[in-house]
C-alpha cells in the first residue's frame, strides 16, 4: 500500500473510531429491556467497506471495548469475566472482519449490492454470536433468567437479541441508501483528487 492511501486510511479509521465511541455513548441512553440497541454497527460497516476488513475489525473490537467500559456486558462480566470481555470484543471484531470480506467478494460484480450486504452482515453476526454463546457458555445463567415453564432458547431468542436484533437490523436497512451514498461520495473525491480510487479495495 502506498503511504499516502495508508496515511488515508489511518485517519478515516481514527475518525470513524471517534464515530464509534461517540454513538455507543449514545446508544446508553436508549435502552429496550436490559441492553442498549447498538447503534455504532454503521460506521464499522463503513469503515470495513472503505478501508478493507482489518479497519472493520479495529472499529468492532473499539465498540466491544466501549461496551465493556460503559458496563454493557455486567450481568455477563459477574458471571465470567474473562468470557466475557473476549465475547465483547470478538462477536463486533469479527462482524466488522467479514464485513469488509464480503465487501470485497460481492463488489467485484455489484458495488452497491455488495456495500448494502456488508452493512447487513454486521448486525447479523454480532446478534448471531452473542446469542451462541449466551446459550452455550452462559447457558445456566440465561436458564435463570427465563420465565418457569419457558424454554431458555425462546427467552434468549425474543427476550435478549429479539427487538434489540429487529431495530438495529431494521436501522441498517433504513441507512442502507445513505451508506451507499456516502462511500460513493468518498470514492468519487477520491478519483478527483488522485485520478483513481485508491482507498475502497484495498489490500491489508
Amino acid at each position: 500500500m502506498k503511504i499516502n492511501e495508508r496515511i488515508k486510511m489511518l485517519v478515516g479509521t481514527a475518525l470513524l473510531t471517534a464515530i464509534v465511541v461517540v454513538l455507543q455513548f449514545l446508544s446508553g441512553y436508549i435502552k429496550f429491556g436490559p441492553f442498549s440497541i447498538t447503534l455504532a454497527l454503521i460506521p464499522i460497516a463503513i469503515g470495513a467497506i472503505l478501508y478493507g476488513p482489518l479497519s472493520g475489525m479495529w472499529l468492532g473490537m473499539t465498540l466491544g471495548a466501549v461496551i465493556l467500559f460503559t458496563g454493557g456486558g455486567e450481568p455477563f462480566f459477574s458471571f465470567k469475566p474473562f468470557i466475557t470481555i473476549v465475547l465483547c470484543l470478538a462477536k463486533t471484531g469479527i462482524a466488522g472482519l467479514v464485513s469488509g470480506f464480503v465487501y470485497r467478494i460481492i463488489a467485484r460484480k455489484h458495488v452497491n449490492l455488495g456495500i448494502i450486504v456488508a452493512a447487513l452482515v454486521v448486525p447479523i453476526i454480532n446478534t448471531g454470536l452473542f446469542l451462541s454463546i449466551a446459550l452455550t457458555v452462559f447457558n445456566s445463567m440465561v436458564s435463570s433468567w427465563a420465565p418457569e415453564g419457558e424454554s431458555v432458547y425462546v427467552y434468549a431468542i425474543t427476550s435478549l437479541v429479539g427487538l434489540n436484533f429487529v431495530i438495529e437490523f431494521a436501522v441498517s436497512i433504513l441507512l442502507s441508501s445513505t451508506i451507499v451514498y456516502i462511500i460513493n461520495v468518498i470514492k468519487n473525491t477520491n478519483h478527483n483528487h488522485s485520478g483513481k480510487i485508491s482507498i475502497v479495495d484495498n489490500e491489508e
